[in-house]
């Protein structure tokens, strides 16, 4: 059995060729063709490999020169690059092909341009190079491929700087070892390698998050972290984004540098949701129903058009959703399961996952034969909330989500340190025709895409015309979830037309349950004979506290914190008189300052006018940015849990 003294004794070949591979042996046949047609023969072939299929390839190409696996036995562990003898290294993975002339062309360009590394297309590559690079940069290295396939690599290169490939998942890791310390790069615009597809291949790698630490790492432990920092951050946005649809959300390099490296596993967080839902759709092998309709399965189905034979719903709660269709899958009741034969159950519900699991898992105790899939959504990634939250302040959304308006800015309850100001509003009602002109701006730049529309106060039932705000609603968002947000005390006391508009214009009502004495099954027995929906917002117990959200009057707070920590921030979306906020604090600041006389100013540049923005994109992404107003508030300061009161209309309940 040759060792590495005895191989060493016969001519050193030009080039290694490293075989990455699994077990079968089918999976190297085409491989190995491709290798032994090469015109350029001073090689050698490494395949890291079980013995058994090693053994197979010999007896099939006995021609090929094939390194006994003793030798290499680790290599995959540990990948022992300075034992190839070859002056290059080229890696293939297993049922991967290069073309006849790829080892030839490579070489050449290599010896003849004194090059560390020489790169050729990869197939369906964005990447489109120069012909020839001296001096590399690393800082041009947000326009390469960053994969190790279909380039030729100067082994000096690993053996002087002590760099290795743990594992071939980590070939990205491995190729960024490499590039700061390559000096000739030369680039050849032909495709060499193509790459054994599969179909059910997901857009990006589970294990780019760990990829990116291991990156960042380096980079900090070789003490050039900071001259190729943006380059970095440009490479993780590119590879985002390069996976992304026009439907999804774009990252930029902005968003990822704030919390860079804690908040880069969630960054990708969507995508590796997808990709696990991908793999168990894939895997699928007997009936199963998807649970939950939400938002995140929606936009799932409508980017990946899935179609499984195994697939025989999707089931939920909600009683507007059961009967309709998303997908092309036909949404169920929970009581549908036990005519459906299924065996297998996927939760598809993204908020809330660990207790709505539970939940689910608690609703298939009366089905023993149907198991419930491992909750794709349970992740190391979301135990940091925190820093969660701080990527969805400032990641743009795909469309609009949600917007808040006011029907009054007045209210007939006025708690305590309400943060629409409302105690301190004096009775106004906004305008019906501006409303209408802005909701049907806002249509025509949405295409009438928005998920939920909040009518909302101050109390919106004192609105004399909310008919009319209704009707103007649906007119131009005929698919939204359009809901009444009312403390309810007024709600038993509408008259019939209330009831019928809620009803043809499929408006639903969300209560706020407050320590007041109301009669709610008459309000829900109302809402029922009427045909309405009726919810209580957050959930059915009673609101026993309040929040203090407390304002800084001299401006002094530091508004990227303001906005990144504020739960409003980017959700609570306010319309105002042709403008949008990202939160409606800013808006209404103007009753503060008029019953106090203060002057917390409202900068021109709080809200963006919707009829001089140019697109939807501009609205989004001006919403997930932090705005002037910002400084103003204390939101390390804001806390929970005090006793809810009516309004003393005090200061002090706002500082």
């Amino acid at each position: 059995m040759q060792n590495k003294e005895e191989r060493t004794l016969k001519t050193a070949p030009e080039i290694s060729i490293i075989i990455f591979g699994y077990s079968v042996y089918n999976d190297f046949s085409n491989t190995i063709i491709s290798i032994n047609n090469q015109t350029f023969k001073d090689f050698e072939v490494i395949c890291i490999v079980p013995q058994d299929v090693q053994a197979e390839i010999r007896k099939n190409f006995p021609d090929i020169n094939l390194v006994k696996p003793s030798d290499f036995s680790q290599l995959s562990k540990n990948s022992k690059i300075r034992n190839c003898l070859g002056k290059y290294l080229l890696f293939i993975n297993s049922g991967d092909e290069i073309a006849p002339n790829t080892l030839f062309k490579l070489h050449n360009a290599a010896t003849k341009h004194c090059c560390d590394l020489v790169m050729s297309k990869l197939d369906d590559s964005r990447y489109k190079l120069k012909t020839k690079f001296y001096k590399y940069d690393i800082n041009n290295f947000q326009n390469l491929d960053t994969t190790i396939w279909g380039k030729l690599f100067k082994k000096e290169i690993f053996y002087e700087n002590g760099i290795s490939l743990q594992n071939i998942d980590d070939d990205e890791v491995f190729f960024w070892m490499f590039m700061p310390f390559v000096s000739n790069l030369y680039y050849i615009d032909e495709i060499f390698y193509t790459k054994n597809q599969d179909k059910c291949a997901a857009p990006i790698s589970p294990n780019f998050v760990s990829q990116v630490y291991k990156i960042y790492h380096y980079l900090k432990k070789q003490h050039i972290y900071r001259l190729y920092r943006r380059t970095f951050l440009g490479y993780i946005a590119s590879k985002i984004n390069s996976c992304a649809d026009s439907t999804t959300k774009k990252i930029s390099i902005l968003t990822i540098s704030l919390f860079l490296p804690e908040a880069i596993q969630l960054l990708i967080y969507d995508f590796i949701l997808e990709i696990r839902l991908l793999r168990a759709i894939h895997n699928l092998r007997e009936n199963t129903v998807l649970w939950g309709a939400s938002f995140f399965l929606q936009d799932f189905l409508q980017k990946y058009k899935i179609k499984n034979k195994y697939i025989k719903g999707i089931i939920d709660e909600n009683p507007n959703k059961i009967g309709t269709s998303i997908g092309g899958f036909k949404v169920l009741s929970p009581k549908e399961l036990q005519n459906l034969n299924v065996k297998l159950v996927i939760m598809t519900i993204k908020n809330s996952s660990l207790v709505n699991y539970c939940r689910i898992k608690n609703s298939l105790a009366e089905f023993p034969e149907i198991k419930l899939h491992p909750n794709i959504f349970e992740t190391d990634f979301m135990k940091n909330p925190a820093a969660s939250a701080k990527i969805e302040r400032t990641t743009p959304r795909k469309t609009l989500e949600q917007i808040e308006y006011h029907l009054a800015d007045h209210c007939n309850l006025s708690c305590q340190g309400c943060s629409h100001f409302s105690p301190l509003a004096q009775k106004c009602f906004p305008d019906v025709q501006i409303f209408e002109r802005d909701m049907k701006r806002l249509s025509d730049l949405s295409k009438g895409k928005l998920k939920r529309f909040f009518l909302l106060g101050g109390e919106p039932l004192l609105n004399p015309q909310i008919i009319d705000f209704i009707r103007i609603s649906r007119q131009y968002f005929p698919d939204t979830r359009i809901s009444i947000l009312t403390n309810a005390v007024l709600l038993n006391s509408q008259k019939e037309e209330f009831w019928k508009a809620c009803n043809n214009f499929n408006i639903i009502i969300s209560i706020t349950k407050y320590p007041v004495k109301l009669d709610f099954e008459q309000m829900e027995q109302i809402a029922a004979n009427n045909n309405v929906e009726l919810e209580y917002y957050n959930n059915t117990e009673v609101i026993k506290t309040s929040q203090r959200f407390p304002l800084d009057l001299t401006g002094k707070q530091n508004l990227k914190e303001s906005f990144c920590c504020c739960s409003q921030a980017n959700t609570c979306i306010f319309l105002s008189n042709g403008k949008l906020y990202t939160c409606p604090i800013a808006p209404n600041i103007v009753h503060f300052n008029k019953f106090f006389n203060k002057d917390i100013p409202l900068n021109k540049k709080d809200g963006i006018d919707i009829y001089k923005a140019k697109s939807i994109k501009e609205i989004l992404t001006f919403l997930s940015r932090p705005i002037p107003f910002c400084k103003y508030c204390k939101v390390s300061e804001r806390s929970f849990g005090h006793a809810w009161g009516i309004s003393k209309k005090e200061i002090s309940e706002w500082l």
